[in-house]
This record gives structure tokens, C-alpha cells and sequence, in this order.
């Protein structure tokens, strides 16, 4: 998100929210919690995952129209754990797209690759 949108890691909490909000982008991850062994999610142990309220945050934010998954392994979680759940008028307004995964471990694209991949699905929202 610095490289597409300027906003700098070392800010505020709070500072990089308003920022992010104004670039009209919002992030969550799919997982409200879970325990893992290291920084990866093919760490996670499966049965520990608690998706987040997706339902009550999308019903609160309606301008919401598309959903940008950073990887397979993200796509995996939302399509299975919470798409199913979301009532059929959420979903029927939303598009879901799934960009290269930002990991390291994601050897197959050079880090150029995967930032203009992100900068041409996201360039509505990072020049306006």
C-alpha cells in the first residue's frame, strides 16, 4: 500500500487509516485470528481460524463493490468461510478479484511484477 498509495508505514496508526480511507481502500484480513507457526498462512493450524465479520461490515459499508484478495490462500479462506455466509444482497453488488499474493514466498512474480499487477486493479481508487 506505500508504493501505491503513499502512505507511509512509519505514520500513525490513525494517520494510515484516514489516508487509506480517503484513497477510498479499506483492509481487513480474512482471519480475525487463528495460531500459526511463523509469519506464513501455510502455517496456520487448521481449526484455530476466526474469520472476521465480514457481514456486519458490509451491510454497514454498502459503496463497498469490490473485495481484492492478496493471494490463493486468502481467496481459499474468503470463498469458503465467508462468501457462503454473506446474505445474496451483498453478494449480488459485490465483484471479488484475486491479485498476486505480496508474500516473499511468492516467488513466481518479481516484486515489480506483482506491484504493477496491483497499481493497474487498483488505479481507479489510487488516482482519484
Amino acid at each position: 500500500m506505500e508504493k501505491l498509495t503513499g502512505v507511509r508505514g512509519g505514520m500513525s496508526y490513525q494517520d494510515r487509516i484516514k489516508q487509506l480511507k480517503d484513497a477510498r481502500i479499506a483492509l481487513w484480513d480474512v482471519f480475525k485470528e487463528c495460531e500459526r507457526e511463523g509469519s506464513t498462512d501455510t502455517g496456520i493450524y487448521k481449526g484455530t481460524e476466526e474469520t472476521n465479520d465480514f457481514e456486519t461490515f458490509l451491510n454497514k459499508y454498502t459503496g463497498i463493490r469490490r473485495i481484492y484478495l492478496n493471494g490463493k490462500g486468502p481467496e481459499k479462506a474468503f470463498r469458503k468461510r465467508v462468501w457462503p455466509k454473506l446474505p445474496q444482497s451483498v453478494k449480488s453488488r459485490l465483484t471479488l478479484a484475486t491479485l498476486p499474493s505480496t508474500s516473499q514466498n511468492n516467488t513466481h512474480q518479481t516484486e515489480t511484477e506483482k506491484g504493477e499487477e496491483w497499481r493497474r486493479s487498483l488505479e481507479d481508487f489510487i488516482h482519484k
